[in-house]
């Protein structure tokens, strides 16, 4: 089987728990998995995956009257045609995965994706000859369940687990801080993650605050000069060794990002901070907390309103977890 769905970050670790979920049912199967090439750590988080093909397509369309580009595309497609796939899920249902899609040389008939109604870029449903209804309302998690449950003829009843083979350190002091993410009306004030982090280590915390960015540095080491020194700064990691850190941690404060979706599939306690005016609306579409007994969910009272640094507290410590 080829799974074709290739970023983002949040998008990929969404798509896990329908993976686990298919190999428990069909353990016997084989998977490929086609993503962008700085996302590789994410599929590789299943062991089972058999080969993760990586693309480049962001760098390519920069690129794209290079030789040079045009040869890794090539070699690109000779990889992904070196075996015949029974089955192929476009995962994603944009232009840009569908011409993988086509390029897989598999069998029309063979791949699934989207029904026109319920896919993000409606011509991207041409290329699958099997397209499933999946309501675009419905929570990316549940719409890939039930995908790839019917690509392999199983029932995708029953709760959405996290990743199994998340670790849990016994009497871990480290919550880790996300601060960054994409878009900037998702950010959470400077003041506030101070007031927060400052309160969790008079509990006896200790905080660690990635930073891939360059302004992603510079917030940190702003945040921790002001909240002292049981804090850690952690620079240009890898998402498999922020993967690593994570499953170590008592726990995770994060914005609405990757990173925070992916502590959420690791297992670990975590509090996510839903700024944006959207996640009103969509709070339980977008995030489905229902599924997650071990995460809360922070939104505004009212569209525009501040999340204080009171409400993100009293979030942590609702989920019942105190350091040791």
């Amino acid at each position: 089987m080829l799974i074709v769905k290739t970023s983002s970050l949040g998008d990929l670790v969404h798509t896990l728990s329908a993976v686990e979920e298919a190999l428990r049912h069909r353990p016997d199967i084989k998977i490929d998995w086609v993503c962008e090439e700085g996302l590789v750590d994410i599929p590789r988080l299943i062991p089972k995956i058999d080969r993760v093909i990586p693309l480049a397509i962001r760098r390519w369309r920069r690129n794209l009257f290079k030789r040079s580009t045009w040869r890794e595309i090539h070699q690109f497609i000779q990889k992904i045609r070196e075996h015949s796939y029974d089955c192929v899920i476009d995962a994603q249902g944009l232009m840009k995965t569908m011409w993988v899609v086509a390029a897989s040389n598999s069998q029309r008939q063979n791949c699934w994706g989207y029904s026109l109604g319920t896919i993000k870029e409606p011509l991207a449903s041409l290329v699958c000859g099997r397209r499933f209804h999946s309501p675009i309302t419905d929570h990316s998690i549940e719409r890939l369940r039930h995908l790839f449950a019917a690509a392999l003829s199983y029932s995708a009843d029953g709760p959405t687990l996290g990743l199994e083979q998340a670790l849990v350190i016994e009497h871990s002091r480290e919550i880790l801080f996300l601060h960054g993410t994409s878009r900037p009306e998702k950010l959470w004030p400077t003041d506030h993650w101070i007031r927060l982090g400052k309160q969790m280590t008079q509990m006896g915390y200790m905080i660690v605050i990635p930073a891939g960015s360059e302004p992603e540095a510079k917030r940190a080491k702003t945040l921790a000069s002001a909240i002292g020194p049981d804090v850690i700064v952690l620079e240009q990691l890898s998402v498999a060794d922020l993967s690593n850190r994570i499953r170590r941690a008592a726990g995770v404060v994060g914005v609405d990002s990757g990173l925070m979706h992916l502590a959420v599939a690791l297992n670990r306690p975590t509090v996510a901070i839903m700024t944006a005016d959207h996640q009103l609306k969509f709070l339980a579409k977008r995030f489905a907390p229902f599924w997650a007994e071990h995460a809360a969910v922070v939104i505004p009272h009212q569209a525009g309103a501040d999340i204080t640094p009171a409400m993100v507290f009293a979030a942590w410590q609702g989920l019942g977890h105190q350091p040791k």
